[in-house]
């Protein structure tokens, strides 16, 4: 619910006094609205525009299992990596945060100009969105189509995974792949598995897997996570010390996939990237829509948080979402950031996101300039490399510098020859005008 601030000023008075009364008025109200806003949780409808959401898949079973896991295939109804009904609760729930926070702005009944909606072609976010949208429109009287079944359906879009590079990431990036292969070599990474090799032997021994590491182990961290959640019985070796230290490496991991500002480039760029084409268009003119839904996992949740640089280092929970709002306010655009990191049933929090460089109340120019190094101009041109391992776009880049800076040296070469030969005319005239002085004529 929105709240409401009304400022009453009473004036006997006229002229300048009155005018300069009304202005305090209207500013304290104004700070009063974004105080609120950024204290409060609650968004100005009055002033709102558009909103892009970013959302991780609801509550799954695991991606896979480890080889002496008590817990077959046979534990989970759907097998692997499919949304639970305890997902499905999630989303519906986090359907129903999106109608409080946003009755009003949306209609209460769908509308097809108002919302669209892109999903990862992974199961698990289809369903995802199915289920929010079940909570986002709930349907009234008039678009109920069948007495038994409190639901309408509304459309999900996708694209097959090899292609997307937006939200399933899945998309190949071989200057990607090649920089995390590099990164996985870093001086950081060897002193982390030196630190941690024996613990890294007792899982492997105790698991059955093969040689574990800080890219593979959160496959065996995922696989816990998901039992804790499901009352699973853990393998006798697994306790809570154990889970802890595994939970913790899982969260460096994200760094290693998405920390540098090339690889946060490539992954987390395109989101980013779709999202400030959607606030250019909506201010232009060129977009009707008023909430662009996306429907994805903790990877795509992660990469747009490093693209932003406001990651917090945790792993995504499920239905962590991004909320990224424009606002019109005395004629000009604000982006407000958000970050809903909690899952139902726990206690709705909403946390704002600051990007390095401006205010949370940030004017939409400078979110555009503080952005744009993250998105990239042409992803493919980016994401290549030639048969050396190469780059060719920042071979090119190179060679364009290293051009430039020896055209710079040739012209500067040839301004010293010029200035040389002017000097060595001008003393040759000099010596002339003399000897003739000197030998009696004169100028006439």
């Amino acid at each position: 619910m929105r709240p409401t601030f009304r400022v009453q000023v009473s004036s006997h008075k006229v002229g300048s006094k009155t005018i300069m009364e009304k202005q305090l008025a209207k500013l304290f109200c104004n700070l009063v609205i974004v105080l609120c806003i950024q204290h409060c949780g609650t968004v100005n409808l009055n002033t709102l525009r558009l909103t892009n959401v970013l959302y991780r898949h609801g509550d799954r079973s695991p991606v896979k299992i480890f080889k002496t896991d008590p817990n077959t295939i046979s534990s989970w109804p759907q097998g692997f990596g499919y949304l639970s009904k305890i997902g499905m609760q999630e989303q519906y729930n986090l359907g129903k945060y999106f109608r409080e926070r946003y009755n009003g702005f949306l209609n209460g009944s769908y509308i097809f100009s108002e919302i669209y909606v892109n999903s990862s072609n992974v199961d698990r976010c289809l369903m995802s969105a199915y289920s929010n949208l079940a909570g986002l429109y709930y349907p009234n009287r008039d678009e109920e189509w069948n007495m038994n079944i409190t639901w309408q359906p509304i459309p999900v879009h996708t694209i097959p995974e090899p292609l997307d590079n937006m939200i399933s990431l899945q998309r190949v990036c071989p200057k990607y792949d090649q920089l995390y292969q590099r990164s996985l070599k870093s001086p950081a990474v060897k002193k982390e598995e030196i630190e941690n090799k024996g613990f890294y032997e007792f899982v492997s021994q105790k698991s059955g897997q093969p040689k574990e590491s800080i890219d593979k182990i959160w496959q065996i961290a995922d696989t816990l996570l998901c039992e804790q959640r499901h009352n699973k019985t853990w393998a006798s070796w697994v306790n809570n010390t154990i889970y802890n230290k595994l939970r913790d490496l899982d969260k460096w991991s994200f760094d290693l996939l998405f920390g540098g500002r090339t690889v946060s480039r490539l992954k987390g760029g395109p989101i980013l990237g779709q999202i400030v084409n959607n606030i250019q268009m909506k201010i232009a003119g060129q977009l009707n829509y008023k909430m662009m839904m996306y429907s994805g996992h903790d990877t795509t949740v992660a990469a747009l948080l490093n693209a932003m640089k406001v990651f917090n280092q945790e792993s995504p929970p499920y239905t962590a979402t991004v909320i990224i709002e424009l606002h019109e306010e005395n004629n000009q655009y604000f982006v407000y950031s958000y970050y809903k990191n909690n899952t139902w049933p726990n206690t709705t929090s909403i946390h704002n996101l600051t990007l390095p460089g401006c205010d949370f109340r940030c004017p939409v120019d400078k979110f555009d300039a503080l952005t744009k190094d993250s998105i990239p101009v042409d992803w493919e041109k980016e994401c290549s490399i030639d048969q050396h391992g190469h780059n060719p776009l920042q071979f090119s880049e190179v060679a364009v510098t290293i051009m430039s800076i020896l055209g710079g040296m040739v012209l500067l070469l040839t301004m010293i020859i010029l200035v040389c030969q002017c000097r060595q005319n001008n003393t040759k005239t000099t010596t002339k005008y003399r000897l003739l002085e000197e030998n009696g004529y004169q100028d006439s």
